[in-house]
């Protein structure tokens, strides 16, 4: 959720914020989400819910580190945040 009424897919690195998607998702401040990422092979994925809201494409990193940030002041909190790897399909 990166702006009103925003959503986007971005890649950080050195310091550099580069934005590889974004779109209108119409979210409300105070209400609860339910958030999916997922990166398989070069394609990136954000679901909100069971809708697929974003998609993107980066091939420039076969692995690394994931996260969440804020785009500017906010506050969020984050219930039952999980990451799994997967090793061709099958979770590890």
């Amino acid at each position: 959720l990166s702006g009103e009424n925003r959503v986007s897919i971005a890649r950080w690195e050195s310091g550099q914020r580069t934005e590889l998607a974004a779109g209108e998702f119409p979210w409300e401040n105070g209400k609860a989400y339910r958030l999916a990422a997922e990166a398989e092979g070069e394609t990136l994925t954000l679901r909100i819910g069971e809708e697929t809201v974003l998609t993107a494409r980066d091939g420039r990193f076969s692995y690394g580190m994931v996260g969440v940030c804020h785009c500017a002041e906010g506050e969020s909190i984050w219930k039952n945040f999980h990451i799994r790897a997967r090793v061709n399909g099958a979770p590890e």
